[in-house]
């Protein structure tokens, strides 16, 4: 799907739990991608899940889930989270530490304002 998106020209957002970094490292040779991974590599699962809950809209699947098993959920992410981390510092692509939510939406608008979207050619 992915490259079908990148050989339309599709200026898009997609959601990257999919999406490796080592697929965006390979891809940007040949496409024009701006691509920026997320992650809390460094938050507490339970504070995490805290916030959740507390943000969380009706019927979210997270929530509806024993407090013990969807901490065990986030704590897995974290641990993803810091995976990716590593991956796209060695491969030099974007990525934004959502473990404190309001420096990381700074840093998200820091990375949108620096992106232009030029014309595909």
């Amino acid at each position: 799907m992915l490259l079908s998106l990148l050989e339309q020209k599709f200026f898009c957002v997609v959601e990257g739990g999919w999406i490796q970094p080592e697929m965006i490292a390979d891809l940007e040779g040949t496409h024009r991608i701006f691509s920026i991974f997320c992650g809390y590599p460094h938050a507490n699962a339970e504070e995490r899940h805290d916030v959740m809950k507390k943000h969380a809209r009706r019927g979210d699947w997270l929530i509806r889930r024993p407090k013990n098993e969807a901490i065990n959920w986030i704590e897995q992410q974290i641990i993803e989270s810091e995976s990716y981390r590593e991956r796209c510092e060695e491969r030099g692509l974007s990525f934004v530490d959502f473990s404190d939510f309001p420096t990381g939406f700074k840093e998200i608008e820091r990375l949108l304002e620096a992106f232009e979207p030029k014309s595909a050619t």
